[in-house]
């Protein structure tokens, strides 16, 4: 029975999920950042669901409980997409150190491959508390807080870089300007500039930020201090009164 599923250069197991029979432990070496990315959504339910059906090539489906965790090994950075609201995905720097030290691994796989600490390895396991921890207290590297960032929607850069101008006061906005600031920001950001100020008025309307009917124009009176609680509390900032990382 195989428990160990290693596979190169694709995330085959999507798609052919045969591959996940009997698997507790899936790594997708060489991990395309590209590809990752647009299978986000894939991916995230291939974590978290139940059950795996498995589909065999002119064999009847089986269905399985899902006990596979997935390690992604890459030299790319950002090679997954991690939401702001992420409860699945850790992330790890690799000591580049010994990268190339070639006595230090040979020593190394003679020692996986001769066996003699798997009893000692899988007592220690079997022997942790897992009724009582808490599995969503998982550590927030800094590779991980940086993964987030830069896959953060730039309304949220745009929002954080007002609270810091307006210095968490009170501020009544026109609609049209509040939008412009929100164009002109792009613009020194070089960031990708395609949205309409219907958009615009959407992306807030989904961080609770409503536009108020004037008889001119409409406005937008936000609260810079309440704003920035807001999107601490939805992990969408961090608070940097108590990072300590």
């Amino acid at each position: 029975m195989m428990y160990w599923c290693d596979i190169y250069y694709s995330l085959q197991f999507l798609f052919d999920n045969k591959l996940l029979l009997n698997k507790i432990l899936v790594v997708i070496a060489e991990s395309n950042s590209k590809k990752n990315i647009e299978l986000t959504q894939d991916i995230k339910d291939a974590i978290s669901r139940p059950i795996t059906t498995i589909e065999p090539k002119c064999k009847e489906s089986i269905k399985c409980k899902n006990y596979a965790g997935y390690v992604f090994l890459t030299n790319l950075e950002n090679p997954i997409n991690i939401p702001s609201d992420d409860r699945r995905f850790i992330a790890v720097s690799c000591n580049n150190t010994i990268a190339n030290n070639k006595e230090y691994f040979d020593k190394l796989r003679l020692e996986m491959n001769s066996g003699d600490y798997d009893k000692a390895f899988f007592d220690y396991l079997i022997n942790l508390d897992s009724i009582n921890y808490n599995f969503n207290n998982k550590p927030e590297t800094t590779l991980y807080k940086e993964m987030k960032l830069a896959y953060r929607d730039n309304i949220i850069d745009f929002l954080e870089n007002q609270i810091m101008k307006n210095k968490m006061n009170t501020i009544k906005h026109k609609a049209t300007d509040l939008f412009n600031d929100y164009l002109n920001f792009l613009k020194d950001g070089n960031f990708k500039n395609d949205i309409s100020i219907k958009k615009f008025s959407m992306k807030l309307k989904l961080l609770n930020i409503l536009p108020t009917r004037g008889r001119e124009c409409n406005y937008y009176i936000i609260d810079y201090n309440d704003l920035k609680k807001y999107l601490i509390n939805k992990n969408l900032l961090e608070d940097s009164e108590s990072d300590s990382d």
